[in-house]
C-alpha cells in the first residue's frame, strides 16, 4: 500500500473513531465521515464497501492489534490461567479505543472477533489444535465466558475480576 493511501485511510478511520464516541454506528453516513476526514466519497469506497465493512474492518484491526501484544505461553493448552490474564490485561490497556468502537450494535462482537484472532494466533503456534474439540470448546469458553463475567461484574476492581477470572481458566487440558 502506498503512502497516500495509508494516509487516506488513517485520516478516514481517525474521523470514524472521533465519530463514534459521540454517535452510534447507525447515525453515521459516509459523506459526514468524508467530510470529517477531509476526503473525497471516492477514496472512501475505494479502501471500504460501506460503513460496515469500514466498522469490520477496523474492529479486526483493533482486536490483532491487542492480541499481538499478548505474551502467550508456548504451552498455552496447559496455561489457561496466564492466556487468560494476558488477554483480559491487554483488553484493559485498550479499553478507551475498545469501548468507543466496540459499542451499540457492535458490542456483542468482541468476543466473537477475539475468539476468532486468539485462535488463529494459538494455530499458528500449535496446528495441532485447530482439530483439537476439547482445546476448541476450552478456548471458546475462556473468551465467552471471562467477557461475561468481565461484563457483568463491571462494578468490581477491573484487574481483581480479571485474576479471578484467570484462576478458573487455570488449566484449559
Amino acid at each position: 500500500m502506498d503512502i497516500r493511501a495509508a494516509n487516506s485511510i488513517k485520516r478516514i478511520t481517525d474521523a470514524f473513531i472521533e465519530m463514534r464516541k459521540r454517535k452510534s454506528l447507525e447515525s453515521i453516513s459516509v459523506t459526514a465521515l468524508c467530510k470529517a476526514a477531509g476526503v473525497n466519497k471516492s477514496t472512501f469506497y475505494a479502501h471500504f464497501q460501506d460503513i460496515y465493512d469500514l466498522t469490520d474492518k477496523l474492529e479486526t484491526k483493533i482486536i490483532q492489534d491487542i492480541i499481538s501484544l499478548v505474551d502467550l505461553p508456548d504451552d498455552v493448552a496447559v496455561n489457561g490461567q496466564v492466556a487468560t490474564e494476558a488477554v483480559f490485561n491487554a483488553y484493559l490497556a485498550n479499553a478507551e479505543i475498545v469501548n468507543i468502537v466496540f459499542t451499540g450494535s457492535r458490542a456483542a462482537l468482541l468476543p466473537q472477533k477475539t475468539e476468532a484472532v486468539l485462535k488463529e494466533t494459538i494455530y499458528s503456534i500449535h496446528p495441532e489444535y485447530r482439530e483439537d474439540l476439547e482445546i476448541n470448546v476450552m478456548l471458546s469458553m475462556m473468551i465467552y465466558g471471562g467477557f461475561y463475567a468481565f461484563k457483568t461484574n463491571d462494578a468490581y476492581d477491573a484487574k481483581k475480576v480479571v485474576e479471578i477470572i484467570g484462576r478458573y481458566n487455570t488449566k484449559i487440558r
